[in-house]
């Protein structure tokens, strides 16, 4: 049966999870010599509440030799990369992009930087419930190209975010074994932020685990009960 096949999976294997995921991310040169922000991006990278895996479409053009239309790829089009991170309240955050667009653009002499100069590789790790990961993606050259606005407003008691958007040259999918062996990463991020990051991440997240696991044991007693099927493995 399908169905059995199914929830055999789901129960052996399980199933990704959104809330499974972190991203890593170094700075520009320049970036990283002033204001002390090298030291600082360990803390930002803890603070990134949200991202997307970046998706991926073909621009096509019609083509006829004979009979119908076709639709011929001629070029990749990437949606941008959208980071969100809670703000600290000694604005950490909000200061280092905007260092990050002004080293782009200078404010005063309008002057653009040189690109190779300003961008960077930003990988995002998907990881299962134990902390393996599962898959990788790369964005090569990659640089903040909007960074959101954020509303002030006195009656409000939510904890201030921003979103930054990137844009990046392509993206690579690297297929990772399941051991989470970090230490090989060629991106020079601080080891004490992976361990930390996990016990972060661990206690963020246990409610949500217990809570998600109580209801597919829930969703499965239902159906041994309703549909009479023994999907115990």
């Amino acid at each position: 049966m399908a169905l059995d096949k199914f929830i055999s999976s789901v129960k052996t294997e399980g199933l990704a999870r959104n809330s499974r995921f972190r991203v890593v991310l170094s700075l520009p040169a320049a970036i990283r010599s002033s204001a002390n922000f090298n030291q600082e991006l360990e803390k930002v990278l803890l603070y990134c509440d949200t991202a997307s895996l970046p998706g991926l479409s073909l621009s096509t053009t019609q083509s006829r030799t004979f009979g119908e239309f076709r639709e011929i790829p001629y070029e990749k089009t990437f949606e941008p990369l959208n980071l969100t991170f809670y703000v600290d309240v000694n604005m950490t955050v909000k200061y280092m992009f905007d260092a990050w667009l002004a080293y782009i653009i200078n404010p005063s002499t309008k002057t653009v930087s040189y690109y190779k100069n300003y961008v960077v590789p930003i990988d995002i790790y998907v990881e299962d419930i134990m902390n393996n990961t599962k898959y990788q993606c790369r964005m090569n050259e990659s640089y903040p190209k909007s960074v959101g606005a954020i509303a002030l407003d006195y009656s409000s008691r939510d904890i201030m975010k921003l979103s930054v958007s990137f844009a990046y040259r392509n993206f690579d999918t690297i297929r990772v074994s399941s051991s989470n062996n970090v230490s090989s990463d060629p991106i020079q991020v601080p080891k004490t932020y992976f361990q930390e990051f996990k016990a972060f991440q661990g206690r963020f997240n246990d409610f949500n685990n217990v809570f998600q696991n109580d209801v597919i044991q829930r969703v499965e007693q239902n159906i041994d009960t309703e549909l009479g099927y023994n999907i115990s493995v």
